[in-house]
């Protein structure tokens, strides 16, 4: 009588040889197809810069850098909105013009003090961005906009009632 440590061909196929198949097979679908170089799904970087003085009747320039894929994105629609913080459903919405490959810029005067919030919208075929910031005009503003800073950079601090521990 002959011995075999091996199991026989057919019982191996289904007990080893079928699962494993199935599992390199349904792995594959894990991928997007869609996914660029590591693994991450295509996306906008973008950087909303604020004019470096502000003035109450004066028109500023505002700009997003945009990039996709680390390189300029030309060709995106951006729009920029403007609004006093107090006044949330009084928004000016404003087109950007693009000032080269990757940079839009839109021109806004605020016309009074106040804590305003500005808010650019860019998107490019499937893809999407929002970015909003807040700046101040005048003084009361800006110690407001300061407060409001400082409150969110705030660190929690815990007060523990039982004392110390040994």
């Amino acid at each position: 009588m002959k011995l075999s440590l091996l199991p026989h061909p057919s019982l191996w196929f289904k007990t080893a040889a079928l699962p494993l198949l199935l599992i390199l097979l349904l792995s594959g679908c894990t991928v997007s197809p869609s996914a660029g170089a590591g693994g991450l799904l295509p996306h906008l970087n973008a950087d909303l810069q604020l004019p470096a003085e502000l003035v109450q009747g004066q028109d500023h320039s505002f700009e997003v850098k945009v990039e996709a894929g680390g390189a300029p994105l030309p060709g995106a629609l951006v729009t920029f909105e403007f609004w006093l913080e107090d006044e949330p459903d009084s928004i000016l919405s404003i087109p950007a013009v693009s000032a080269d490959a990757g940079r839009y810029t839109v021109s806004f005067n605020p016309d009074r003090d106040g804590l305003y919030q500005v808010r650019s919208r860019i998107s490019s075929g499937s893809l999407e961005s929002t970015l909003t910031q807040r700046f101040a005009i005048g003084e009361a503003a800006v110690t407001r906009l300061i407060q409001l800073e400082q409150d969110t950079a705030a660190p929690v601090i815990e007060n523990s009632a039982g004392g110390h521990h040994h």
